[in-house]
């Protein structure tokens, strides 16, 4: 398992879109296994460039017959951005009291 952990803002500034380069890199690689996770719990907002990169990290994994990524601990202001734009189901996220109050989702098949 690959855990990747983001804080703050994960949005399309030079040193976050490395970070992403770097984090395709490894996955392509499969280093860590086939499970990739991104802990959110210390991310205070994701923006469309954010959005698009787990979007299409994910859409590589499932390509090569891995499961799609986990989002843990996400914080219900990144929650309530992914629901909004009707990607809550895409992802497999995983949430905890402290960050949302709410149980584990699971996306729909």
């Amino acid at each position: 398992m690959a855990i990747y952990i983001f804080e703050g803002e994960v949005d399309f500034r030079p040193e976050v879109q490395q970070r992403f380069e770097e984090i395709e890199r490894e996955v392509s690689m499969k280093k860590g296994g086939d499970e990739v996770v991104f802990d959110l719990a210390k991310a205070t907002h994701v923006d469309s460039m954010g959005i698009g990169q787990l979007m299409k990290i994910n859409a590589n994994l499932l390509k090569k017959k891995r499961q799609p990524i986990t989002l843990q601990n996400v914080p219900a202001v990144i929650l309530k951005t992914l629901s909004l734009c009707g990607l809550q189901n895409i992802f497999r996220i995983v949430t905890t009291p402290e960050t949302t109050g709410e149980a584990e989702e699971e996306p729909q098949t």
